[in-house]
């Protein structure tokens, strides 16, 4: 699914009609009726309910209308309150206004405030109001006239279907202001836009449906803000491995990280990067916490560093880089803790090696804005938002606006691979443009450790020598299969219980349900 800005949206329906010759009363009747074939979907059949359709002036005013003739064309019992003069509609919506005057649809003007309790007696009897008030490029905050409609609506409506999106939502603004519809379903024509899927805007959408008004995809993909990720993303990750394999083929992965006080993190990167195939996996530690790793999982194997106040010593540099040689991937940071010596070693293993590279946790803190000055196209960062605002220079308060859009902006100026992690995690490769939101995940990964199981995804899935796998589906399947794990895990144990480890406990479970299209049933006892 394509998500557009509110601004590429029009320039959408501006090459329909320049380039491909569609007519905008073409485009308004299919957008009635795909919000009709969505309602009979969502809620049922409309014959002989009694269907409440609140127009405004405007071109979403006037998919109302449609919307209405093709309710009532079902057998729905159909009242329009039209929120105008009739002697202001201009267009199309002025053409479906004379059409609908030849339907025994009861239309009625609400012109004042007075007015409105005209609207209130037929909402308290409607099995369903549908809401064409406002479209997706609305602005400013709802008030007066309009507001008392919204907040009567909220009140009374048993369930409300919002065309394009609820009324006083612009489709860009995900921290709406002021009164605003509440929607049972939402049907968002031709394209999604930012409010219908992040937070939390996304919550006042209801269940989102995308009506089909017969603009060509390519057009929509062309112009896309970012693209929910879903199967088809990665779907090289899902291929069965050939018969004629060796652990070479998947690769060798180091974790480089941990520190006297911070072994676990390192430990769940490892464990991870194993769980989802690598063929070898090495953690590059303090000698003295070796001993704590080791007891966990004993298909690791070790590198032995030289520590300073508990802290990866720097004089460790030539003897990493030479480990690194003959090796697949690198993740490095999971608990190694900050300090200028570091930031120099992990600077210099960053510059002076070719391989892929995770970078998270601690080394982002090292590095701070000062990782703008690593231009390599194979590194990953991986910053939860408040390592993104030390290594973006990004004001918290902008950032939890909208983290998306800042993410994109600091990817895209940057030539970033950037994995914005939190509800919705953005992934964005800044080189091509390209961008992406994960649809799965859930509270219960609020917790320690999730981020290392992450990190270890990552370079266990970057470490494969499998020339059939690119660079964008390791990262992208990666980001996914580590939140469906999650998902599939609290299914079981609920969100509050969950704990980093149950991910990597539940990675086969996410690879098999995936592999079986989600139709197979897992017992708990299997895994």
């Amino acid at each position: 699914m394509f998500v557009l800005s509110v601004k590429n949206s029009r320039k959408v329906d501006e090459i329909a009609f320049n380039d491909y010759k569609f007519q905008s009363s073409l485009l308004m009747e299919n957008a009635g009726r795909s919000v009709v074939d969505a309602i009979e979907n969502s809620f049922g059949e409309v014959e002989d309910t009694d269907i409440v359709v609140i127009s405004g002036k405007g071109n979403n005013g006037g998919d109302g209308m449609v919307t209405a003739r093709h309710l009532y064309n079902r057998g729905a019992n159909v009242t329009l309150f039209l929120l105008t003069s009739p002697s202001k509609l201009k267009g199309d919506p002025r053409i479906n206004y004379k059409i609908l005057k030849n339907y025994n649809i009861e239309i009625i003007k609400i012109l004042k405030v007075n007015d409105i309790k005209k609207l209130s007696q037929y909402l308290n009897n409607a099995d369903m109001v549908v809401d064409a008030i406002f479209g997706t490029g609305f602005k400013g905050i709802v008030s007066g006239f309009y507001e008392k409609i919204i907040k009567d609506i909220n009140d009374k409506s048993k369930f409300t279907v919002s065309i394009d999106i609820p009324s006083g939502i612009n489709g860009d603004i995900i921290n709406p202001e002021g009164e605003h519809i509440f929607a049972d379903l939402t049907v968002s024509l031709a394209n999604l836009k930012p409010a219908h899927v992040l937070p939390p805007s996304e919550e006042y959408c209801g269940e989102v449906f995308i009506g089909d008004i017969g603009i060509p995809q390519e057009i929509v993909e062309k112009n896309s803000l970012f693209k929910m990720i879903d199967e088809e993303d990665f779907m090289e990750l899902l291929l069965d491995r050939e018969l004629d394999t060796h652990k070479g083929t998947y690769g060798h992965t180091v974790i480089i990280g941990g520190s006297r006080d911070k072994s676990g993190a390192v430990a769940l990167a490892a464990k991870a990067a194993l769980r989802v195939g690598a063929g070898l996996v090495s953690v590059a530690v303090p000698e003295s916490i070796i001993d704590r790793i080791s007891s966990n999982t004993p298909e690791i194997m070790y590198f032995p560093l030289k520590e300073k106040n508990g802290l990866i010593s720097s004089e460790n540099e030539e003897a990493l880089l030479k480990f690194l040689k003959d090796k697949s991937s690198i993740v490095i940071g999971p608990g190694m803790g900050v300090s200028p010596e570091l930031k120099r070693l992990i600077l210099n293993l960053i510059n002076k090696t070719d391989l892929p590279v995770v970078i998270d946790a601690d080394a982002l803190n090292n590095l701070g804005e000062g990782i703008k000055d690593i231009r390599k196209e194979n590194i990953v960062l991986t910053p939860h938002p408040g390592e993104f605002e030390r290594i973006s220079g990004i004001d918290k308060s902008e950032i939890k606006k909208n983290r998306w859009i800042k993410g994109i902006e600091f990817a895209e100026k940057n030539g970033f691979n950037l994995i914005l992690k939190g509800y919705k995690t953005l992934i964005g490769f800044g080189k091509t443009k390209e961008f992406f939101v994960n649809p799965t995940g859930n509270p219960g990964m609020a917790t320690g450790g999730t981020g290392d199981v992450l990190s270890g995804i990552l370079g266990g899935l970057l470490s494969s020598n499998d020339s059939l796998i690119g660079f964008k589906a390791k990262i992208l399947g990666g980001v996914f299969i580590h939140s469906l794990a999650a998902d599939l895990a609290v299914n079981r144990i609920g969100d509050q219980s969950l704990i980093a480890s149950d991910i990597i406990d539940y990675l086969p479970v996410a690879f098999d349900y995936l592999k079986t299209g989600g139709e197979e049933e897992f017992e708990e006892d299997d895994y």
